[in-house]
């Protein structure tokens, strides 16, 4: 395409703030005016006046947080649900910065709840992981200074082997 193209005009009543994250009828905030059909958890709400985009924001940091929370378990470790951890306080603050515009009472118990729960898994997960760690250290240290290998498989890795306790054999 030529630079010099010339392009259509937008519609004479085309505003650039009906175009925000493709939410028709919001607007700079992302608070729609009429009713909004919202779910969190189980349960289904009617509210107005909720922030849309961060409620959906909150939704992904709280579903990344206890993805990751779970995953730490089997392969992260501790940084992993430490990260965790930050992810699932931000949702947390989210949901209730988001529970303060609500007037139903069970619909700012449900955003907090749903908070919570991701709260709750990462420390879990974190706990976990620092158990392991403290745990497993002594033995990862000792593999490090010896080469000694077979006591991770509590000498099943060396049943075949000669007498040697050499990395190299």
């Amino acid at each position: 395409e030529h630079p010099d193209a010339q392009y259509p005009a937008p519609p004479v009543n085309w505003r650039p703030e009906n175009l925000q994250n493709g939410l028709q009828g919001v607007g700079n905030q992302g608070v729609p005016s009429g009713p909004q059909r919202i779910r969190v958890g189980r349960n289904e709400y009617v509210v107005t006046g909720i922030d849309v985009v961060g409620l959906e924001s909150a939704r992904k940091m709280n579903m990344a947080a206890q993805i990751v929370a779970l995953v730490s378990l089997i392969f992260g470790g501790v940084f992993a649900s430490s990260v965790a951890v930050g992810l699932a306080v931000a949702s947390y603050v989210k949901f209730s910065s988001i529970a303060k515009q609500v007037q139903q009472e069970d619909v700012k118990r449900a955003l907090k709840r749903v908070g919570l729960v991701a709260i709750v898994m990462s420390v879990v997960a974190l706990v976990l992981n620092a158990i392991s760690l403290v745990l497993l250290m002594p033995m990862v240290m000792q593999i490090a200074q010896t080469g000694d290998y077979s006591s991770l498989w509590g000498g099943a890795l060396g049943a075949g082997t000669g007498s040697s306790n050499t990395t190299w054999g």
